[in-house]
């Protein structure tokens, strides 16, 4: 009888021992604060790693919310106590950020005070939930609005959320968060200065509502970190069908300084190119009367590429330059290039 009492109680000692580094592997998981926003992966105790989750509080007592799957799906989310909904009641939800475009989604209630949503693109739409100042909610008659204070840092931490569990769940040591943003990358480099941060914000607004009018809905936002070497001074960066894009919005100057700005980039292209190159203005009697300038450069060498270059006058005073790169034929690339020159002065601010 002692023998089995002994063995039940070496039993119940090694389960509780099990509970123990079950719990303290759990207490383990990512969690972070930056500014009013709190986040943590999921679930925090015992099952495999599904999700990161961060909300921020609001005056309202909404809480804003904001997850990413381990399989990389974007989505946002609303809580409120005061809400009485019926759960899986689904809610048509408008969103747009600043004077974007709007997307409209589908909400499920999955409790009686909140609703999820999926989100398009998790690039290019956190891109804009990064960089905006205001992310306007419809639905119905309701029309929410929430400052989207400390997104950009937050947001970047989310995702570093997900790379952190995954790689723990491999067995490698958990990465250190990089928390500079824009300007990480090399010594020397200077800090963007706070003009700069406005043109970047003005750009990524612009470039949603350009995709949006020109119609180009394959395309999709880098985030800053994820821009080639090449294309670092510019303030947004895309990816379409075959190509990548990029804008810079260029300080105030005269309409003549188009001309000049344009001469800049053929020289600069002439410079990179290890073989043949070949460059020209395109002849567009409505870019002209615009005053504005479209090029072409070519490169034929071990590392083959085409780009088209428009620079527009702003309204307001300085310059919009677009660049189209790619690689393989001319096709997809001037047919982007046109239908974003086309769109430009409708989006442009008056």
């Amino acid at each position: 009888m002692s023998d089995i009492l002994a063995k039940a109680r070496v039993s119940m000692l090694a389960m509780v021992a099990a509970l123990i580094v079950a719990s303290s592997g759990a207490a383990a998981r990512d969690t972070f604060v930056i500014g009013s926003w709190h986040g943590t992966a999921y679930p925090k105790y015992g099952d495999r790693f599904t999700h990161c989750s961060m909300n921020g509080r609001y005056v309202s007592g909404t809480y804003l919310m904001f997850r990413i799957t381990r399989a990389g799906v974007f989505q946002i989310g609303l809580f409120k106590r005061s809400w009485s909904m019926r759960t899986g009641t689904r809610y048509t939800l408008s969103l747009s950020v600043d004077n974007g475009p709007a997307y409209v989604g589908t909400a499920v209630a999955t409790s009686r005070y909140g609703v999820w949503m999926p989100l398009p693109s998790r690039r290019w739409m956190m891109q804009r939930l990064r960089w905006g100042r205001v992310l306007r909610i419809r639905s119905g008659r309701a029309n929410l609005a929430y400052k989207l204070t400390g997104t950009a840092l937050a947001l970047k931490r989310l995702v570093h959320c997900i790379r952190s569990e995954i790689a723990v769940e491999a067995g490698r040591p958990r990465p250190i968060f990089n928390a500079r943003m824009n300007n990480p990358a090399r010594a020397g480099r200077a800090t963007v200065s706070k003009s700069r941060t406005h043109l970047r914000l003005k750009a990524t607004t612009l470039v949603a509502n350009l995709f949006n009018k020109a119609g180009l809905s394959h395309f999709e936002l880098l985030d800053p970190d994820a821009k080639p070497p090449s294309m670092k001074s510019y303030d947004v960066v895309w990816k379409g069908p075959g190509l990548i894009g990029g804008m810079r919005i260029v300080g105030r100057g005269s309409r003549s300084d188009a001309q000049k700005i344009g001469a800049g980039l053929i020289a600069q292209d002439a410079l990179i190119c290890k073989g043949n190159f070949t460059s020209g203005i395109k002849s567009d009697r409505s870019a002209k009367a615009m005053g504005a300038v479209r090029l072409f450069t070519a490169c034929q060498a071990a590392k083959s590429w085409n780009a088209l270059y428009s620079i527009l006058p702003m309204p307001k005073g300085g310059f919009v330059m677009i660049v189209q790169l790619a690689s393989g034929g001319l096709n997809r690339l001037q047919d982007a290039d046109e239908r974003m020159f086309n769109a430009l002065p409708a989006v442009l601010e008056k």
